[in-house]
C-alpha cells in the first residue's frame, strides 16, 4: 500500500504537490469515502476526484526535450507557455527538475512520479552537463574555485564539480564559454556559483543529462527515451557520490 498523493502523482494525474493540495480540500474519494492526508491505499482502489471517477495510467512515459527560452517548467501557470505543451500527448506529463524560463538545453517529461522522484532526489547521483557564456574571461583560479565549490545562498557550499573547462575566451568581448559539469540542482545554482566569483551569466544550456546528449536536436524538439536510457539514468540515480 502506499500513501494516496503517491498513487496519483506515479499514475500519471497530478503532481504529488497537487494531489496533497486537493486531499486537503476534501476533493479526493477513495472507494467512495473522502481521503485524508496520510491515508493509504492500492493501484486496485476505486478513485475519485471531484465525483469524477478516474483512472490511472499504466503506461509509464518517459520524453527528452530541447527546450526553448520564454517556456516555464511549472505546469500551474496555463498563462504562459508550458515545456509540456510542447508535446503532443494526452496524458498528464510533468518535468523532472526545472530550468529556469531564460535557460535552454535537455530536459526529461513524464508522467512517473517514482522515476521523477529517484532522479530529482537530492541524494541522485545522475550529473548534468551546462554550457554557460559569461560577462567575464574566466581564469585559471576562478575555474578552480568553481570546481572546489562556491558558498552561494544561505551560506550553502555548492559540492565539487565532476568536470569544468573553459572552451572558450574572448578577450575583446570580455567573455568566456565554460563547461561545467555537477550532480546537484538547486534552484538557479549555476547563476549563483558564477555570481559568487562575480561574474554573470549571459546565457546557459543544458547539454547533457547522464549519458543522454543534445545531439542536433533543435528548440522544441523531443523524442521518447529508449528503455535502456531511463534505466541508465535509474542507475546513476542510485550510486553514491
Amino acid at each position: 500500500m502506499e500513501r494516496i498523493q503517491k498513487i496519483l502523482s506515479a499514475g500519471g494525474y497530478c503532481s504529488r504537490r497537487d494531489a496533497e493540495r486537493l486531499i486537503k480540500e476534501g476533493r479526493v474519494k477513495v472507494n467512495n469515502k473522502v481521503a485524508v492526508i496520510g491515508e493509504k491505499a492500492t493501484v486496485k482502489d476505486e478513485f475519485k476526484v471531484d465525483d469524477q471517477l478516474i483512472s490511472l495510467v499504466k503506461e509509464k512515459k518517459y520524453y527528452i526535450l530541447n527546450k526553448p527560452k520564454g517556456y516555464i517548467c511549472s505546469n500551474v501557470d496555463a498563462q504562459n507557455k508550458r515545456v509540456v505543451d510542447l508535446i503532443n500527448n494526452d496524458t498528464y506529463l510533468f518535468t523532472v527538475g526545472r530550468l529556469d524560463v531564460n535557460t535552454t538545453g535537455l530536459i526529461i517529461v513524464t508522467n512517473d512520479g517514482e522515476f521523477s522522484r529517484k532522479i530529482e532526489s537530492p541524494s541522485s547521483n545522475v550529473p548534468k552537463t551546462y554550457i554557460a557564456k559569461v560577462n567575464k574571461v574566466i581564469s585559471k583560479t576562478m575555474l578552480e574555485k568553481l570546481k572546489e565549490g562556491v558558498v552561494i545562498l544561505d551560506n550553502y557550499k555548492t559540492l565539487p564539480l565532476q568536470y569544468a573547462e573553459v572552451m572558450r575566451k574572448d578577450k575583446k568581448r570580455n567573455e568566456s564559454s565554460v563547461k561545467l559539469v555537477l550532480t546537484e540542482g538547486k534552484k538557479n545554482q549555476i547563476k549563483l556559483m558564477f555570481s559568487a566569483i562575480g561574474v554573470e551569466v549571459i546565457n546557459l544550456t543544458r547539454v547533457k543529462i547522464g549519458n543522454i546528449k543534445l545531439h542536433d536536436a533543435k528548440l522544441g524538439d523531443y523524442r521518447k527515451l529508449s528503455k535502456d536510457e531511463v534505466n541508465d539514468l535509474l542507475r546513476l540515480s542510485s550510486q553514491k557520490k
